[in-house]
């Protein structure tokens, strides 16, 4: 009997895990793309969750691919929170600036984040959701 109950537990954790890990990579609809001088802000939205992903103009040269993101269309995306909030921007201003211009507060109604799927407005090869099988 110990030992079933092992075995259902172990399970129970593998398919928690599972489900968690899978939920990184969720189709995000592109619903508005903006820009500052040295980033893109990308507004993303998942059902009723919405998102502005900051993904840098720097490095494009080096994009290997061609598949450029485009308003109205629905991408696979791994998303985490943007470094600018988890660097303690947070706790000191309580905003994020880039480029002299107010991108996101503690108010906003959305979350700032990044992510490695994006190379500027181009989908990077290779992307962390195709890896995901």
């Amino acid at each position: 009997m110990y030992n079933k109950r092992k075995l259902v537990l172990l399970i129970f954790c593998a398919l928690i895990f599972k489900v968690v890990s899978s939920q990184n990579c969720l189709k995000y609809k592109i619903i508005d793309i903006d820009s500052t001088k040295s980033t893109y802000l990308i507004k993303v939205k998942h059902k009723k969750y919405i998102g502005l992903i900051e993904s840098s103009k720097k490095n494009l040269s080096s994009i290997k691919g061609d598949k450029k993101i485009i308003v109205g269309k629905s991408y696979k995306l791994n998303l985490s929170k943007s470094s600018l909030i988890t660097n303690h921007t947070i706790y000191t201003s309580r905003s994020v600036h880039i480029d002299d211009r107010k991108v996101w507060t503690t108010e906003s109604n959305f979350d700032l984040l990044s992510t490695k799927d994006l190379n500027g407005l181009h989908i990077a090869i290779p992307h962390s959701c195709e890896r995901k099988k």
